[in-house]
């Protein structure tokens, strides 16, 4: 609904047990509202950029929208939707622990190298004079 609100938005990981962790909640004024809103022919709606309060660690959120009119009303609504969270980050939004190796290796490892790429066989041809500089013969021969 494109009318001025007020916007309240809860997101929780939900475990595999069931259990609901709060890891974000926002609360989005008219004002800013208002500047979010984008509509077109599929897809007509506000469009809220929202930075994590804690990065989920699961792949399973219920994501949670209280949208409240300035004339009073309420409108609430939930979905669980599944993500894939970022590389690295384990359950709660902690860094996942660095395995470490088993036994070190007598060597250090080399770094791989970037691929190179064969020059190609290009012969450069001279830039054209300027115009100027281009001279027609004043009786040209016939």
């Amino acid at each position: 609904m494109k009318v001025p609100a007020r916007v309240s938005i809860l997101a929780s990981e939900m475990s595999r047990e069931g259990i609901k962790t709060p890891i974000g909640k926002w609360e989005v004024s008219p004002e800013q509202l208002r500047k979010t809103w984008r509509g077109g022919l599929l897809t007509s709606g506000f469009f809220v950029p929202l930075q994590w309060d804690k990065a989920p660690g699961t792949d399973k959120l219920r994501v949670t929208v209280r949208f409240n009119t300035l004339d009073g009303r309420t409108f609430e609504a939930d979905k669980d939707v599944t993500i894939r969270p970022l590389p690295g980050i384990g359950p709660h939004g902690l860094p996942s622990p660095i395995p470490t190796p088993l036994s070190s290796p007598a060597t250090p490892a080399t770094p791989p190298q970037p691929p190179t790429i064969p020059t190609p066989n290009v012969t450069e041809l001279p830039f054209p004079a300027p115009a100027a500089q281009l001279r027609l013969p004043e009786n040209p021969p016939r």
